[in-house]
């Protein structure tokens, strides 16, 4: 009777074996069919996942340069705008040095030759006595006399 049961069992661990042989190789394609599916879903997404990041780190190197161009452009209007300062300041200084040149009273003094002889070149050519008295710098009661001796040309030939 020893050996029955030692059949008997030898049968039903040689059958208990082969089912999980068998079953185990449906478990093997059916987990090899749902590895190459999730591997490929996966493969998927990691080329989704690369296209997105490459798009994310050109949006945010595009966004580092843009605020480069920003902050050179902000440092040059900065500079422009001092120029324009500057060249207001500037402008201001000469337009006080000029009016207070028009203002001063000029010295009355005796008329060089020279200085008399641009009085009456002027004059010929037809500039009223204020006109040459600030164009030469010359007190214009020194003109005004210069050109009170002065007789034109036509009276010379009458």
């Amino acid at each position: 009777m020893g050996d029955w049961i030692q059949t008997g069992l030898l049968i039903t661990a040689g059958g208990a074996l082969m089912w999980s042989v068998i079953h185990g190789k449906r478990r093997l394609r059916l987990s090899q069919q749902k590895d190459a599916v999730k591997d490929f879903q996966e493969e998927l997404r990691a080329i989704e996942g690369s296209a997105q990041g490459l798009v994310q780190q050109m949006e945010v190197r595009l966004h580092d340069e843009m605020r480069a161009v920003e902050g050179r452009i902000d440092n040059r209007l900065t500079v422009l705008d001092q120029l324009i300062l500057d060249a207001d300041r500037e402008i201001q200084r000469l337009t006080v040095l000029l009016t207070e040149s028009r203002r001063a009273t000029l010295i009355d003094r005796e008329l060089t030759a020279e200085e008399t002889q641009r009085v009456l070149d002027l004059a010929e050519v037809g500039f009223d006595g204020k006109s040459i008295a600030r164009s030469l710098g010359i007190a214009e009661p020194r003109v005004t006399e210069v050109l009170r001796q002065w007789e034109p040309p036509e009276q010379q030939a009458a």
